[in-house]
């Protein structure tokens, strides 16, 4: 594997330190850097864009997950689990739908596996930083 691919341990780990967050946060507990979010509007869009991330390596269209909450942590962790058993069992440079593509006439896609390799940790890094607070008590 390329050294500019992350390695997939890196993104399992942090996976799997915010579905241990989710465990034992409030749902209702405010996240300051996401605006108006809460840990549950996180940890479903957290989910939802997993869920989406893993078809566009597959280059399918995924299954809508449905409307309204998700049932959290075990949604979280099925999605995140969908995640990078897809990015494992992809080579990383299979090609793959990205958003470095959008737009561009699909004969000229160049996006590979190896884009949500990237994105994905990077996203975990930017959206789980910190803690979403725990419950007292």
């Amino acid at each position: 594997m390329s050294s500019d691919i992350p390695d997939l341990h890196l993104l399992r780990l942090l996976q799997a330190s915010f579905a241990a967050t989710l465990a034992d946060a409030d749902p209702r507990t405010p996240v300051p850097w996401c605006g108006r979010w809460r840990v549950e509007n996180l940890a479903d869009h957290l989910t939802r864009i997993h869920h989406w991330a893993a078809a566009q390596a597959r280059r399918e269209h995924e299954t809508p997950l449905g409307r309204g909450r998700l049932p959290q942590p075990e949604a979280y962790r099925e999605r995140a689990e969908e995640l990078v058993r897809t990015l494992e069992e992809l080579d990383p440079v299979a090609r793959a739908w990205t958003l470095l593509d959008d737009g561009v006439p699909r004969a000229e896609q160049r996006g590979t596996v190896a884009f949500w390799h990237r994105r994905q940790e990077s996203s975990r890094r930017s959206c789980t930083c910190g803690t979403c607070g725990r419950r007292s008590g």
